[in-house]
């Protein structure tokens, strides 16, 4: 198997940011953007700050993958994990036996639910 690059030169491995919804993450870099590309647009958002400025922001929890292009085969690409900040979090307890888990961001939204644990869930048979 051959591999090419792109003048010769082998990338630079994806960078790793951890962010939660509604963070802002400002990364520079040491060419001039002039393209940005994003696996996920739904899960973090981009723009180009300034020519050398990356912005980005977390939407909803998920991954993604960000590449900024500049000239001459210049990147730079990230892999983004966009995480629910857990200090948003409620857990209903609904009876003996079973437990929700909704947003609350600033408002609660019962019938918005994050996850539902019952009995059933935690118990194995013999």
């Amino acid at each position: 198997m051959t591999l090419s690059f792109i003048n010769g030169e082998v990338p630079a491995l994806a960078q790793e940011e951890n962010m939660r919804v509604g963070e802002v993450r400002v990364i520079n870099t040491t060419f001039e953007i002039r393209s940005l590309l994003n696996g996920a647009s739904n899960v973090v958002s981009l723009n180009a700050d300034s020519p050398k400025t990356l912005i980005l922001i977390g939407l909803t929890p998920g991954r993604s993958n960000v590449v900024a292009l500049g000239g001459k085969g210049a990147r730079s690409e990230f892999s983004v994990t966009v995480r629910a900040d857990q200090r948003d979090l409620i857990h209903i307890h609904k009876g003996p036996n079973q437990t929700v888990a909704t947003r609350c961001d600033p408002r609660c939204d019962v019938g918005k639910t994050i996850s539902q644990k019952s009995e059933a869930d935690s118990v194995s048979p013999n």
